[in-house]
């Protein structure tokens, strides 16, 4: 419930449960960062920072705190799931990968870039104007409307449960399919030789104002 943060590399191991309070602050900047074992759990604030490092957090990870990545790569791959402010700084990305994740009630904001590489990711009433890039794993819009920044479409999937949908402030697809009921209200890009397609229970509208399909 203090504020710490660590200059050198960090690990945090074994079984038992760690949890940063309402009041704790964890600043990792080091150059190499791996959190394993028991379920981590975020209260406060956690902050990736150091540069263009990786911090890889393969156990649970909760948050109802304040996640940033403010630089290098902060990597989610032990699952849970996020549910107040995310912010991502220009430069910085947050990966998930592995594991399921999911970011429910978040408010998802800043320059940098959330990255979908592997498993299935749930984005559920979230808002905000992060730019989400699909590369290999699988969006899945649940259950509410969620609003994004840009959503860039490489590879991999997106999809839809009990009613859910997105409205994106613009897209960039190069690869993939969508199943899922995606509106973009800003500029969309559809380029590259990689093939896209629109599955059958998928719904693509473009509501802006320059829409390019190469």
């Amino acid at each position: 419930n203090g504020k710490v943060k660590s200059t050198g590399n960090t690990t945090l191991s074994g079984a038992a449960v760690k949890t940063i309070g309402s009041l704790g602050e964890l600043t990792l900047s080091g150059t190499a960062n791996t959190l394993t074992g028991g379920d981590v759990t975020n209260q406060g604030k956690f902050i990736k920072a150091g540069g263009a490092t990786t911090t890889d957090i393969q156990a649970k990870f909760d948050s109802t705190g304040t996640l940033t990545a403010d630089a290098g790569t902060l990597k989610l791959s032990g699952g849970g799931k996020s549910s107040n402010a995310v912010s991502v700084s220009s430069g910085a990305k947050l990966q998930v990968a592995t594991t399921d994740y999911t970011f429910e009630n978040a408010a998802l904001s800043g320059a940098g870039e959330i990255e979908l590489t592997g498993a299935k990711t749930t984005f559920k009433n979230t808002s905000g104007s992060a730019k989400v890039s699909v590369n290999g794993g699988n969006l899945e819009f649940d259950a509410t409307l969620s609003t994004l920044g840009t959503l860039a479409l490489t590879s991999g999937s997106v999809t839809n449960s009990t009613g859910g949908s997105a409205d994106v402030a613009g897209l960039e697809w190069t690869g993939g399919s969508l199943n899922g009921k995606v509106k973009s209200t800003g500029n969309a890009t559809l380029s590259g030789a990689a093939a896209k397609t629109i599955g059958s229970l998928g719904e693509l509208t473009l509501s802006g104002t320059a829409n390019t399909l190469t």
